[in-house]
């Protein structure tokens, strides 16, 4: 199978995964006891291209979708 995040800066790429709906929603449930108020560490939710959804840093948004000057 063919990585979908090959556009990823090597930092971003080495921590992705794929994850099934069991294991998704087991880390969900656990993220709602340990982080009610829903800041997530400060990452943010973002949607690739390809449509995966990664929760980055600022530092790697930037790496990601850069602004341009």
């Amino acid at each position: 199978m063919q990585s979908t995040s090959s556009h990823l800066p090597k930092t971003v790429r080495a921590a992705t995964c794929k994850s099934n709906g069991v294991a998704m929603r087991t880390l969900h449930e656990f993220l709602k006891r340990k982080d009610p108020d829903k800041v997530w560490g400060g990452l943010t939710r973002t949607v690739t291209p390809e449509g995966d959804v990664l929760w980055l840093c600022k530092e790697h948004i930037k790496e990601l979708y850069p602004t341009s000057s």
